[in-house]
Parts: C-alpha cells; sequence; structure tokens
C-alpha cells in the first residue's frame, strides 16, 4: 500500500513538472481557459497566481476580463491585426452581436471602419486577419 501510494506520488509530481512551462490557466474540469489561452496565444504573459495579463506596456487586467472585451481593448486581436476602430464588451444575447460565447456571457465585438462588426474570439479562432506574432 504504501509503495503503490509513494509510486502515484512520483508520477503526479512528473506530470506536475512537465507542464511547468504552460502559461495557461486551467478550468476546474482540467481543460485550458479560453481567456488565458487567448491571451497566451497572443504573446502576453499570463500570471497563474493572479489571473492577470500583462501587456508589452506593462498594464495589466483580468484575463476574463480582456477575453470579453471589457480592458486592454487595444491589445485585443482585432485592433492590432484586423483593423478595428475599437471593441466593446457586450452582452452575448444582444440582438447586435453576431456570435455567443460558449463560455462566457460578454463578448469583445470588433467594430471596423466599414460599419461591419464581428467578434473578436472567432477573428481570433479562424485567424482571419493572421497569425499573431507576425
Amino acid at each position: 500500500m504504501k509503495k503503490t501510494l509513494l509510486t502515484l506520488l512520483a508520477i503526479f509530481s512528473l506530470i506536475g513538472f512537465t507542464n511547468c512551462d504552460k502559461k495557461i490557466i486551467p478550468n476546474s474540469d482540467g481543460m485550458p481557459n479560453p481567456a488565458g489561452q487567448y491571451a497566451s496565444e497572443m504573446g502576453y504573459k499570463v500570471e497563474n497566481n493572479t489571473g492577470d495579463v500583462t501587456f508589452p506596456d506593462g498594464s495589466k487586467c483580468n484575463i476574463w476580463s480582456f477575453f470579453e472585451g471589457k480592458c486592454g481593448q487595444e491589445w485585443s486581436y482585432s485592433m492590432k491585426y484586423c483593423g478595428a476602430d475599437s471593441v466593446r464588451s457586450r452582452d452575448s444575447q444582444s440582438k447586435e452581436v453576431p456570435c455567443q460565447s460558449p463560455y462566457s456571457s460578454k463578448v469583445a465585438v470588433a467594430y471596423f471602419p466599414d460599419d461591419s462588426i464581428a467578434c473578436d474570439h472567432k477573428l481570433f479562432n479562424e485567424r482571419s486577419c493572421g497569425e499573431p506574432g507576425e
């Protein structure tokens, strides 16, 4: 029994150490947190202990607030890569919003010069305007 417990402890320790370099905060179900994944894939520093994202200018905000378009709008995919004029947080059930998020009731909506709108996370997931970092 003691040997089995020590073996399990060793296995779980190894699993934990192999994931030390991950910047993505897992959800309670062990799946990657989409807000953390978005911020991380955009190249921003995600702080696991606080749930904050740090932008290149040193400013910070909560990863979910960033994902929902409540802060850091100028660092969003739509603003950096797609030429959006602005990004605003909107209720995903609103008639004006062209998509819904399975993760949150709020979504970041990008507004473009031609008066079109799109959801930031959808543009990002499709890499509609290029790969981050290009």
